[in-house]
């Protein structure tokens, strides 16, 4: 207790010096801190795995070198990163990643709160039943998921779960693990507008289109965007739940894709649309 007690003291005096990123590890009598460093201080240049000592350290801290506050320093040790340079991340629940259950997959959508309790989750297709398990960034394995609620109804197609870990709002887009973040919440979409949707199962190839209808319905689900889909389908199976944005707004989330046909016997054309 009394090095954990030291440690965060010692965190704090980092952090008011304008570090960030600052964590430790105790180790017995000894903390080992890491750190990047405050904007435009080139100076500090730090990384000894024997400790930092006496006045070099007393400097970095704001302490009094020849005061008591230097016991503080005993068995220190700090490694100082440049600025800018990541040094930690947290593992958590995003969109555009599979989640899996009762032999199939869909994907996950959006980050989302229970307004009533601020419980957060994630969500995904409500047609997709049975799912339980988060597909994870490597390294990090696999973990559950619990189901809270689900709507097939007159508007839409959705269900939502919470993890044991935190759900930030953010989606991948591509294969290599690249995120972005989400700002805002499309408030109405209308005929015309520009939709993008990225397939986890096809490699998270990207396309936007033009919203075709705004109110499509079909067996009990009500309400579903309907888009152009002029060079071909965006979504295939297993994409269900996963995201349609336009920049940093969320839109929706993938319900499916539905065959159209115009006239009449062999003057027929028939296409399929994607829905969310």
């Amino acid at each position: 207790m009394e090095q954990e007690n030291r440690g965060m003291r010692i965190a704090t005096m980092l952090e008011d010096k304008d570090f960030t990123n600052v964590g430790y590890t105790i180790f017995g009598d000894n903390i080992a801190f890491v750190a990047v460093k405050p904007e435009n201080s080139p100076s500090i240049q730090v990384t000894r795995p024997d400790g930092v000592n006496g006045q070099e350290a007393a400097s970095i801290l704001g302490l009094d070198y020849l005061s008591s506050e230097s016991d503080e320093l005993h068995g220190l040790s700090l490694d100082v990163f440049d600025e800018g340079e990541v040094i930690s991340e947290d593992f958590h629940t995003r969109g555009g990643r599979k989640i899996s259950g009762g032999g199939s997959q869909c994907t996950t959508g959006f980050s989302v709160v229970n307004l009533s309790n601020g419980v957060q989750g994630v969500s995904t297709a409500g047609h997709c039943t049975g799912m339980n398990l988060f597909d994870a960034t490597p390294p990090e394995a696999d973990y559950p998921t619990f189901f809270q609620r689900q709507h097939i109804g007159s508007w839409g197609d959705m269900e939502w779960h919470t993890t044991r870990h935190w759900e930030l709002p953010e989606f991948q887009v591509d294969s290599s693990g690249t995120h972005w973040n989400i700002h805002s919440v499309a408030t109405g979409v209308s005929v015309g507008d520009v939709v993008c949707g990225s397939s986890r199962m096809q490699n998270y190839r990207r396309r936007c289109d033009r919203v075709k209808s705004t109110s499509y319905s079909a067996g009990g689900t009500g309400n579903l965007v309907l888009m152009e889909s002029g060079s071909g389908l965006t979504m295939t199976g297993g994409d269900s739940g996963g995201p349609w944005t336009y920049g940093s707004t969320a839109y929706g989330t993938v319900v499916g894709a539905v065959k159209l046909c115009r006239g009449w016997w062999i003057f027929k054309t028939c296409k399929w649309h994607d829905l969310w």
